[in-house]
C-alpha cells in the first residue's frame, strides 16, 4: 500500500485461521524509539488536539505521528490525514500512534493552517475541546513563557 502502513498490536484469525492482513503487521518496539538516544520530536498544540510526530527510525520517508487520546489521533485523521489503523497500547509514553509518509503529513499539516480561523488560540481551544483542554494548554503557555521571561 503506497504510502501508509496500517498496523495493530491484536491479531486476529480469519475463517480459514489465517492471520489478516491489517493484523499481520505488528510493531517493534526499536522502530518507535531508537536504541541509546531519545527521538527528536515535533510537538503539535492544535485546536483539533495534541501531536507528537517523529521520523520513523528505519524508514526516513515514513512518520509517526502520536497522541495521548484517541479523541486526538481520530480528529487528525477524520479531517486531515486518512491513513491506516490508529495503533493503540503499542507499550510506549504515547498511547495512540498512525504511520504514515512524510509528503502525506506535510500535506496535512498545510491543510491545518489552511483552516486557520481564529484570532485566538486558546479561545479557539476552550470552544472546540472545552475549558479542559484549554486549561491545560495555557499551563503549556505558562511554562514556555518562561523562555522569553528569562532573556
Amino acid at each position: 500500500m503506497p504510502g501508509c502502513r496500517r498496523a495493530s498490536l491484536a491479531k486476529s484469525s480469519n475463517a480459514t485461521g489465517g492471520v489478516t492482513q491489517a493484523a499481520a503487521l505488528t510493531l517493534d518496539r526499536r522502530q518507535m524509539s531508537p536504541p541509546g538516544r531519545d527521538q527528536e520530536a515535533m510537538w503539535l498544540l492544535t485546536t483539533i488536539g495534541f501531536y507528537s510526530v517523529v521520523q520513523h527510525r528505519d524508514d526516513p520517508d515514513m512518520l509517526i505521528v502520536r497522541a495521548r487520546t484517541r479523541e486526538d489521533i481520530e480528529a487528525l485523521c477524520d479531517r486531515r490525514l486518512p491513513v491506516g489503523d490508529i495503533v493503540a497500547e503499542a507499550g510506549t509514553d504515547y498511547r495512540y500512534r498512525v504511520f504514515c509518509a512524510r509528503a502525506e503529513f506535510e500535506e496535512a499539516v498545510a491543510g491545518l493552517v489552511h483552516d486557520l480561523d481564529y484570532p485566538n488560540f486558546k479561545n479557539a481551544v476552550a470552544e472546540r475541546q472545552g475549558a479542559e483542554r484549554a486549561g491545560l494548554y495555557s499551563k503549556i503557555w505558562s511554562l514556555l513563557h518562561r523562555l522569553q521571561a528569562d532573556e
